[in-house]
């Protein structure tokens, strides 16, 4: 496959005169092809390039050096006295076990036996148990398999763990004495093990940035958030500020329309302030006579600017009735915010001199821990949506107010229908039952695309029937993780 792609111009061989080494780039649109559909697919580019170029390992030394990492361990050790026994336990694991286990593998001819493998497990076992706590996720892991699962796929993103984990797989298919494979393979083990022994210095200087462990996220806001923060403590803060605001921008958007429709109908935009209705009427019109149609994306918040969403949030009229009653009163000083986020996210937008992000940096610190406060809360707006306390049913029709005590008339019911609803139900069932995900099967609830396809069902309608179902002790939240949730059935 690599000379495939390397007689085709598809891979670009490049001589660096100064370090006298060869390297291997991907062609460029090819490159930017991967970049777009790397939201779409569970691992980022890299790792499937990595699966494909595996076949032509690169150059291994004889000789495997010894660990470097003691004097580091050793340094953070002493920077971070409450994690002192894990650190000593792994320094012990490095001198008795790591060094041992390379020396005896050159010794006998790279020849690997399966009780190596045990020990290659082992060793990195040690390692994300250390950064599984650094990263304060609230979740128990019960056993070893869990843990490589939840490294495998969740926000805790290791591409050279990943290639590692598969590359052993297929080792234990088959233990086999070729000494070049076998000294691809410890290459393989040895960059897995070394990116965590990094990994856990990192975690430890992104917890001064910002924590993120927590349920009240999804393991896609956490990638984001712990990219963000990744390339923060980098010093690289206007592409952090994008990740981010992206982030921030995409998810309040997409949160006032799911939460406007499920209130008031297909007439939900009758209730936004006057100003954005006219802007709203204004860009719809511009793109009639540009294009011949409006933006298909039946959300029309995308005619609005990116700091207009805050004003919507605090908005009267919709603030004291029902946004307040959703995601808590005490909470509209934090929604504030977003107005102070969108400010310093336009500042960097518009090519700040390298001074002035440096200047900005501790205002970019403080806005993506905002960030991250307002994603919670939103997400507890999707959880208070499922309380049981907070679903009004006046048979046939459900009211998703949130309130009782708000004026039904401009609120559009939804009209339940029993037969449908047992229709959802079964469709929920086997949906679950076709999923396998790592903690659960879980069902993101503000993702609206995501829901008309996998229930063939318009938003609106599947959130109604999901609500009356809790109402009625059909169906029962299991767990959650941010705006996701998973079930079970009475």
């Amino acid at each position: 496959m690599f000379q495939f792609l390397l007689n085709r111009n598809l891979i670009k061989k490049v001589y660096d005169k100064k370090h006298k080494s060869i390297f291997f780039w991907l062609e460029k649109q090819l490159y930017q092809t991967f970049l777009k559909i790397e939201k779409r697919v569970k691992f980022s580019p890299r790792y499937y390039l990595d699966k494909i170029l595996c076949e032509q390992p690169p150059e291994a030394s004889e000789i495997i050096e010894y660990d470097k990492n003691l004097e580091t361990l050793k340094r953070w050790k002493f920077t971070n006295p409450q994690y002192e026994k894990e650190f000593e336990e792994i320094y012990v694991q490095i001198t008795d076990f790591q060094v041992p286990l390379m020396e005896n593998i050159e010794k006998n001819h790279f020849e690997i036996k399966e009780n190596d493998l045990e020990i290659m497990d082992d060793l990195i076992i040690h390692l994300l148990k250390l950064i599984y706590l650094l990263s304060e996720e609230p979740y128990k892991v019960n056993n070893n398999q869990e843990l490589f699962k939840v490294f495998r796929y969740s926000w805790l993103d290791n591409q050279e763990l990943i290639l590692y984990l598969n590359a052993k797989q297929n080792f234990k298919k088959k233990i086999i004495s070729n000494k070049e494979q076998n000294k691809h393979f410890l290459k393989i083990y040895k960059d897995a093990y070394d990116t965590q022994i990094l990994k856990i210095g990192r975690y430890i200087n992104y917890n001064n940035i910002l924590k993120i462990g927590t349920r009240e996220l999804t393991d896609n806001e956490k990638r984001i958030l712990n990219q963000a923060r990744a390339i923060y403590e980098e010093s690289l803060y206007k592409k952090s500020v994008d990740r981010y605001f992206d982030l921030i921008e995409s998810r309040c958007r997409q949160w006032l329309f799911n939460i406007m429709e499920l209130i008031f109908g297909l007439k939900w935009k009758q209730y936004l302030p006057q100003k954005f209705k006219n802007t709203i009427e204004k860009y719809k019109s511009s793109d009639i006579k540009k294009y011949g149609t409006p933006n298909q994306n039946k959300n029309e918040l995308y005619y609005l600017s990116r700091g207009d969403y805050v004003y919507i949030f605090t908005y009267k009229k919709l603030w004291n009735v029902y946004f307040s009653k959703i995601i808590g009163t005490n909470n509209k000083d934090i929604i504030l915010k977003l107005e102070q986020i969108s400010h310093i996210a336009n500042k960097v937008k518009h090519n700040p001199s390298d001074t002035d992000l440096k200047n900005l940096a501790p205002n970019i610190k403080e806005e993506l821990a905002d960030t991250c406060n307002i994603l919670k809360i939103l997400n507890r707006g999707y959880k208070n949506l499922l309380d049981t306390n907070n679903i009004l049913f006046q048979k046939p029709n459900l009211y998703m107010c949130w309130s009782s005590q708000v004026d039904l008339n401009a609120v559009m019911p939804f009209v339940i229908d029993d037969n449908k609803a047992n229709e959802v139900l079964n469709n929920i069932k086997d949906f679950i039952k076709k999923e396998a995900p790592i903690r659960g099967n879980f069902i993101d609830i503000g993702k609206r695309s995501k829901i008309q396809l996998n229930f063939s069902c318009s938003y609106r309608e599947f959130i109604a029937y999901l609500c009356y179902l809790i109402k009625i002790d059909k169906i029962r939240i299991k767990d959650y993780e941010g705006s996701s949730f998973s079930f079970e059935f009475p």
